[in-house]
This record gives C-alpha cells, structure tokens and sequence, in this order.
C-alpha cells in the first residue's frame, strides 16, 4: 500500500513543477520519516514506463497523462475521504464516542497532514466493523497535529 501512496505523492509534488530525484527522496523521507533512493527510484521508473512521468535531464516532472492520473485519483480520494467521515460519524453517533466525531471533523484534511491516514481509508470497510489498532495511533497523531496547527493560527494545511 505504501508503494500506491508513495507514487500518488511523487505526483502530488511533481504537480508543483520538476523536481530532481533527491528532492523527491527528501519529500518522501519527510512524509514517511525514511526513505532510500531503492525507494524512490524504481517507483519513479515504473511511472516512467507508464507514461506518467517524463525525466528531463536530471528533473522528473509529470506528463499529461500524469496529471490527469492525479486528478482521477484526487477524485476518487475525495470521494473516500467524504464516505469515511460519514462513517466515522455514523459510529460515533452508535458508540457515543466524541472522539470519533472529533476524527470526522477533521478526516477532510487528515490526508493532508498524515498519508498514513490514507492508508487506513484505503480500506473503507476497517471504518465500518472496528477502527483497529493500527489506526487509532494514526489519527490521533494526525487530530493532534491539526489542533497543534489550529492553535498557532494556521489556517490552511496546503
């Protein structure tokens, strides 16, 4: 699953222009905590091989097919994102658990701040039967770091 989260985010940053391999691995060792060129590089040429992505020289930089992939994917996560957080507060209305209508609130912008939070959503139905153990430590992390942002005056998770 990483690997699918890993190539939706080299094409969410090639989105904003070129970028070398090593920033690319630099992106990715931010999002994840670790990274390896072992990482980056075959995924880099397997979206080369697709059609993906287009390397210039020593810059990568998307291609048409590219972007629409993106925005084919940017729309399906919304629409995942939307079923989650009706979900998140459907249980949170059963359970009477104010910490999951706290998750709905911000699952909109989770995947923003944590791309494991796309992980956990990747599989819709986690959300429908338990939350999980995995999940928990995720969201609260994320919700964390959103109230931590809130709290400073940041307006915008972009």
């Amino acid at each position: 699953m990483r690997n699918s989260i890993g190539k939706w985010l080299i094409a969410k940053w090639l989105f904003d222009g070129p970028k070398t391999g090593y920033e690319l691995l630099k992106l990715y060792e931010q999002a994840f905590g670790r990274a390896s060129p072992g990482t980056i590089y075959p995924m880099l040429s397997q979206m080369e091989r697709k059609g993906l992505v287009v390397k210039n020289g020593d810059k990568y930089a998307l291609t048409e097919n590219g972007h629409q992939l993106l925005a084919d994917i940017e729309s399906k996560r919304a629409e995942i994102m939307e079923e989650s957080r009706k979900k998140l507060v459907a249980l949170a209305d059963v359970l009477d658990d104010d910490r999951l209508r706290r998750y709905a609130e911000y699952l909109p912008i989770m995947g923003k701040v944590h791309p494991g939070v796309l992980d956990i959503l990747s599989d819709v139905e986690l959300l429908s039967f338990e939350l999980g153990e995995r999940a928990i430590p995720i969201l609260e992390e994320t919700v964390k770091k959103l109230e931590e942002m809130r709290s400073n005056g940041a307006s915008s998770t972009t």
